[in-house]
């Protein structure tokens, strides 16, 4: 009669126990970062709204006036209890005798846990002598 060990060797259990850390560090970091990608998402739907209308009061200014007219090119607001900073410029793309391109780019920035996260926009604005 011949008598066969049963069970695992050191190596395959360390091996094993390897393995299953790994899997660990892997899953963690991919729930990380979308926990990440949710938070930067959900200020974004929270601010795009402000983004659009400041952008399109530029436009508007520009394309009426040839000029950003009362519009504040920076500062901070507050929303939800966060605080977010940004800044608005415009330059002249291409200019002709009687009619003028803007670009007006938006920057609206906060601080999300160690990292900075910004959003930007870029918009046109066509301005014709009348």
């Amino acid at each position: 009669m011949k008598i066969t060990p049963r069970g695992f060797t050191l190596v395959e259990v360390m091996v094993a126990t390897c393995l299953l850390a790994l899997g660990t560090v892997f899953i963690y970091q991919t729930y990380f970062a979308a926990l990440d990608a949710f938070e930067y998402c959900t200020h974004y739907v929270a601010i795009a709204p402000w983004i659009n209308e400041k952008t399109a009061e530029a436009g508007r200014n520009l394309t009426n006036f040839n000029s950003l007219g009362n519009v504040v090119p920076q500062g901070r607001f507050m929303q939800d209890n966060k605080s977010y900073d940004w800044k608005l410029t415009c330059s002249l793309v291409e200019k002709t005798a009687s009619a003028k391109l803007y670009k007006i780019s938006m920057e609206v920035g906060w601080q999300e846990a160690r990292n900075r996260a910004v959003v930007a926009r870029d918009t046109y604005a066509f301005y014709e002598k009348k």
